[in-house]
């Protein structure tokens, strides 16, 4: 006679979690002292740091967005309005990205023909005011406040704030050879 055995049945049962948050989407705005020759026909155009920032400052969480300052082109005068990043909202994977592109490059020593901040006033160059965290990338770029007064002058000063990221590299960060008071990165603890 034949034994009839109980059958074993296996069910396995999968779950699978579908991240449908979306990545965040570049706003690329160019930089460049011509607007009419710029290479991404689509993008925003700016004739100064100074402009795109007043311009494009907005909550890039919100927004879904990484904003991204491309900064390209011949520069025979300097970018001469200092910048204070005020107004933006950002996170890890919500920043703010300004770079020279290949163009508007230096290669390791001050360069006239390339990008280049100089500004002449008391202040920094490039600020970043205590109003939250900032998430920042700042790549490239030569900084000169060649103000000679006696007051505190700065190429890129950071207020102090919590969850803050800034990553400053390949710069160049001048300042007058006639004044105590000044430094290239101020506000770092």
């Amino acid at each position: 006679m034949r034994k009839i055995l109980p059958a074993i049945i296996f069910v396995f049962f999968f779950f699978i979690s579908i991240n449908t948050a979306k990545a965040a989407t570049k706003s690329i705005s160019i930089i460049r002292t011509d607007c009419s020759l710029k290479s991404i026909p689509t993008a925003r155009c700016y004739n100064s740091l100074s402009a795109w920032e007043s311009g494009e400052h907005r909550d890039l969480v919100a927004s879904n967005e990484i904003a991204v300052a491309q900064i390209e082109g011949p520069w025979t005068k300097p970018d001469t309005t200092s910048v204070k990043l005020t107004g933006w909202v950002t996170d890890k994977t919500h920043y703010i990205k300004i770079y020279t592109a290949p163009d508007a490059r230096h290669r390791g020593v001050w360069n006239n023909t390339k990008y280049r901040l100089v500004i002449s006033r008391p202040g920094s160059a490039i600020y970043f005011p205590a109003n939250g965290p900032l998430f920042i990338t700042i790549d490239g770029l030569q900084i000169w406040n060649n103000y000679s007064g006696n007051s505190y002058i700065g190429a890129i000063d950071l207020a102090s704030t919590d969850n803050t990221e800034i990553n400053i590299s390949n710069n160049i960060l001048r300042g007058p050879d006639t004044n105590s008071n000044k430094t290239g990165l101020s506000g770092i603890q």
